[in-house]
């Protein structure tokens, strides 16, 4: 049982750092565009 539980925790924090999210720029509804990012 100890042995299972290691290898899910390992594989949990093995895939943690890949579902950060990427893009966290900011964005602006512009109606006729949609979201576009927002640099500033």
């Amino acid at each position: 049982m100890a042995k299972l539980l290691l290898i899910l925790l390992t594989t949990l924090l093995a895939l943690l750092p890949g579902c950060k999210n990427l893009d966290a720029g900011s964005r602006e509804f512009i109606p006729g565009k949609g979201w576009v990012p927002v640099n500033r």
